[in-house]
């Protein structure tokens, strides 16, 4: 069996269906690839939209310490430093969904309210007040 039958491919979408169409996701793949001299402290939204998802989120993330650390404080999801890790946890989300006929989240909720606009924002305000 092909992944067609298991991954949807939506194309353009505005914001909002983008964040309706990841809640109703069973997973999230998030893809960066970025140049060594610029990705170590790069956090895209997608990242932050994924995490607010709340549904599991498998980062191809091979240049990037800031996303990686995220994933690991909040237990959100997996990361794969290559090609090779990829398909490697895509087949274990795939035989846990197989199994469970659904797959299980288990990102940490006090963490994860860390990376929430609102409290970022906040922080970046004290900041600027400190700054200022």
């Amino acid at each position: 069996m092909g992944v067609s039958s298991i991954v949807k491919a939506y194309g353009e979408c505005s914001y909002d269906d983008s964040i309706q169409r990841q809640r109703e996701s069973a997973i999230l793949l998030l893809m960066l690839v970025l140049d060594d001299q610029v990705s170590e402290g790069v956090v895209t939204r997608k990242l932050f939209d994924y995490l607010a998802a709340r549904r599991p989120i498998v980062c191809l993330v091979p240049n990037s310490a800031a996303v990686t650390n995220i994933i690991n404080e909040t237990g959100a999801g997996r990361l794969a430093k290559d090609e090779c890790q990829l398909r490697s946890i895509l087949f274990e989300y795939w035989d846990e969904f197989a199994y469970k006929r659904k797959l299980s989240f288990c990102g940490r909720d006090e963490a994860l309210m860390n990376y929430n606009f609102s409290r970022l924002a906040r922080k970046i305000l004290v900041c600027a007040e400190i700054v200022l």
